[in-house]
């Protein structure tokens, strides 16, 4: 099957920090294309697939289309350019992040406050008798800590779409074409 990185052309380019020149010939990684909004809105075109942990794009690619190298389909279906930010993370590299980014001790604080709707409530403050600004929701309200909320923001990467295999040859033929005009 088609690698990605070999349908892209090859540029020229200047390696040098003097007026020496050193031109290489490289891949060019700035040529992008993406898979036909037609293809993408259908529904037809692809399945829903729900990423297990420890799952990565050529695993996926590997399962559905017998090929890992075909992993950029996934990423370009789902618009995903970063696979450390837009991926998905499996749950040892999740409660890592969770930890680093609040620190140990705010792992478990609130984040935000929703609403019986589900929405974000945002709190007026007023002085109690301490003169201490407390919150007041004018409404019940349910404390998100800040690992649900990006265990959230985690789970919702784990909904990708996935091109039905029987439309894998002619979305690559497109993708060769696309890059090929330039």
């Amino acid at each position: 099957m088609t690698e990605y990185f070999g349908m892209l052309p090859l540029m020229k380019y200047n390696f040098s920090t003097t007026n020496t020149p050193n031109i290489k010939q490289v891949v060019d990684i700035t040529r992008r294309t993406k898979v036909s909004e037609v293809i993408m809105k259908g529904s037809i075109y692809y399945d829903y697939y729900l990423v297990q942990n420890h799952e990565t794009p050529e695993i996926i690619a590997d399962r559905f289309y017998n090929s890992p190298t075909l992993h950029w389909l996934i990423l370009m279906a789902n618009d995903i350019v970063d696979v450390k930010t837009d991926w998905p993370l499996n749950e040892e590299v999740f409660e890592k992040y969770v930890a680093d980014k609040y620190g140990v001790d705010n792992i478990y604080k609130t984040h935000h406050n929703v609403n019986s709707s589900g929405l974000i409530s945002e709190a007026q403050y007023y002085k109690d008798v301490n003169g201490i600004a407390t919150p007041d929701f004018g409404e019940s309200v349910t404390p998100v800590s800040n690992y649900d909320y990006e265990l959230l923001v985690n789970n919702k990467k784990r909904l990708i779409r996935l091109i039905k295999p029987n439309m894998v040859d002619a979305i690559v033929e497109q993708v060769e074409t696309t890059i090929q005009q330039g």
